[in-house]
């Protein structure tokens, strides 16, 4: 009981504290830091896994994502001091992509992160993009957008282009229509310039009054609306932060500040990111490169490989069993490409892409060593590409992502 009180009224001192919003393929995560940026309470809020009615589709209701959100935030302001909440900023996806109409509400369901049916599109549509930016890919925000908008009904409707936490953000503030450079560069803008390019007029529809008004990561958009701030419990002077994609703000939380420094960041797929003094940018390998606030950027890509393919064949329970179990002295030979299915992003940037799993051997063992081996040629691609593309050499390669940290057999 007394350890109990002592817990509380560490909390009752604390003055100041800031809430961050993960908004994962899994799950919801809201955290409260306080300035020293200590851990202070957190809360977790499952989601279902998006609709995949058939190869390369994957789409969500947006709805989803907004429930998960308020019942998070709820939760973490039953844990903590009323009033000890000072700001809020939210990462999301990156190419998570929905239309919304004046009232910001979606039009459509959202087409995820890895969606690729934008592949499809003819020569007509995409035609306008120049060969250098990163949005012809199929899975770029920009392909996304203009698959969507091909329905007259849907068009019709839209009136904002956004991203998965721009839309958070505009659900919690009621501002519509902003997003961050960083979620906005796959949808087209220039971040070296500091502007939506020309050739987006171009664009077989009219784009313009789609296209979010930019702000740095970082900004300060506004004030929680105050039915929001009444429903989860949170004071309703609360400000809400233009946020980032969530593989850069997981890059940026381990700490990194300087060229050379990386992180490689497992979750439901790996992310290589490195800082560097000047963007790098290759469509072919898919490599693009975030502003960062201090005036480096943020440099490298993300693969469709990781957890999600691991989750086909392992339990976690599986999963730590078998790990424990890996000679990491000797190689399986096996060579592996592991994806959880056609399409890759980076360092192969093709939505024909097939993933290579066979031969499986009878030892899950060593089927596991050789999707492990797969996940780190695919790393040692990804870092070889950006180097070679005018990234600096790494200095230091960490390794991010829950649970795949601490995996010695992975690491």
């Amino acid at each position: 009981m007394d350890k109990l009180r002592a817990c509380h009224s560490s909390i009752a001192r604390i003055d100041l504290m800031f809430v961050g919003i993960d908004i994962g393929t899994s799950s919801v995560r809201c955290t409260a830091i306080d300035t020293s940026k200590k851990v202070i309470a957190s809360s977790r809020t499952n989601l279902p896994a998006p609709e995949n009615p058939q190869p390369g589709w994957f789409h969500q209701e947006p709805q989803l994502w907004w429930q998960a959100v308020r019942h998070g935030l709820k939760d973490l302001s039953d844990q903590l001091p009323e009033k000890a909440i000072q700001s809020i900023a939210v990462d999301g996806t990156s190419s998570t992509v929905l239309l919304v109409d004046n009232n910001n509400q979606p039009v459509c369901n959202a087409l995820m992160y890895n969606d690729s049916r934008a592949s499809k599109l003819s020569s007509e549509l995409t035609g306008f993009i120049p060969v250098e930016s990163i949005t012809r890919s199929a899975s770029s925000s920009l392909s996304k957008a203009i698959f969507l908008l091909q329905d007259n009904a849907t068009r019709q409707r839209a009136r904002h282009i956004m991203h998965q936490a721009d839309w958070i953000n505009a659900m919690l503030t009621g501002n519509k229509g902003v997003g961050d450079e960083n979620n906005s560069l796959k949808l087209g803008y220039d971040s070296e310039n500091q502007q939506w390019p020309d050739w987006l007029s171009n664009a077989p529809f009219e784009l313009s009054y789609l296209l979010p008004d930019i702000v740095q990561s970082g900004t300060d958009i506004g004030a929680i609306d105050p039915a929001i701030a009444s429903e989860v419990g949170l004071p309703t002077g609360v400000r809400i932060i233009a946020g980032t994609p969530d593989s850069t703000a997981s890059t940026l939380a381990t700490g990194i500040s300087q060229p050379g420094e990386a992180v490689t960041t497992y979750g439901t797929t790996m992310v290589m990111k490195m800082i560097s003094s000047k963007p790098v940018t290759s469509v072919q390998h898919g490599i693009y490169s975030h502003h960062l606030p201090n005036g480096f950027w943020l440099v490298g890509g993300a693969s469709n490989s990781g957890g999600n393919v691991l989750e086909k064949f392992f339990s976690v329970k599986e999963l730590d069993e078998l790990s424990s179990r890996i000679d990491i002295s000797t190689s399986s030979g096996l060579e592996y490409y592991p994806l959880a299915g056609k399409g890759e992003r980076f360092p192969v940037n093709d939505a024909e892409f097939e993933p290579k799993l066979d031969p499986r051997p009878d030892s899950d063992v060593l089927f596991l060593q050789g999707i492990f081996e797969g996940f780190a040629s695919i790393e040692k691609q990804a870092y070889q590409l950006i180097t070679c593309f005018g990234a600096p050499l790494p200095t230091k390669i960490l390794t991010a992502g829950g649970k795949a940290s601490e995996n010695q057999a992975l690491t």
